[in-house]
Formats: structure tokens, C-alpha cells, sequence
């Protein structure tokens, strides 16, 4: 595995008008939704354990503390809880699954 599975992988995204499909559909997820990034060599999965709408301050939910409690890999998502000005951060967390070839189809499957 490389490092960023081996830990707490932190992703953090600001709302700009060319992220905003990613980020309207990102502010949907539930527990149990399947979560996949790529390197373009391999697949990562995860699902999601977790939501939560935390204050801007919350900096503990993307330290290593929180794969600790898992005792997996962990993924943590961030982005603002609303399309405006907002103190409130909107978390997604998600357990490592699994890794596999990338393939087009496979990273793009909807589930």
C-alpha cells in the first residue's frame, strides 16, 4: 500500500464554479455510499462509516486519531456545509475497502 492508504488520507475542497457538480453531489452522501480515487494505476475504495456537520474549528477529524478508532485506513472529505459564507465544515468519512487496476468503467460505476 502507499503511504496516503497506509493513513489518514485528508482531501480538502473549496466550492468554485467548476467544482460545484462535484461538490453538490459530494454534500448527498450517506453511510454506506462507496467513495473511489485513483492514481490512474490503481483503485481506491472506501465506504462511508460517516457524516457530520462539525465548526470550521473540528481539525481533529483529519488527524490520524480517527483511523486509529476505525483500525483502517481511513479517507476524510471536508467542504463547506453550504454553497455561502459558513463557519460549519461538512465531513465525509469513509473505511478502506479495497484496491484494484484502474479501468475507466470501474471508477466510474455507480452504485
Amino acid at each position: 500500500m502507499t503511504r496516503w492508504v497506509k493513513e489518514t488520507t485528508p482531501l480538502q475542497d473549496i466550492i468554485t464554479a467548476t467544482r460545484a457538480s462535484f461538490l453538490a453531489r459530494f454534500l448527498t452522501l450517506k453511510k454506506g455510499a462507496i467513495i473511489r480515487i485513483t492514481d490512474k494505476t490503481d483503485i481506491y475504495e472506501y465506504k462511508v462509516i460517516e457524516t457530520k456537520i462539525v465548526p470550521s474549528t473540528s481539525l481533529e477529524l483529519i488527524d490520524n486519531s480517527q483511523a486509529d478508532a476505525v483500525g483502517k485506513p481511513i479517507i476524510s472529505l471536508m467542504t463547506c456545509d453550504k454553497g455561502t459564507w459558513t463557519s460549519n465544515r461538512f465531513f465525509v468519512i469513509g473505511k478502506y475497502v479495497k484496491k484494484y487496476k484502474y479501468d475507466r468503467e470501474k471508477m466510474e460505476l455507480k452504485e
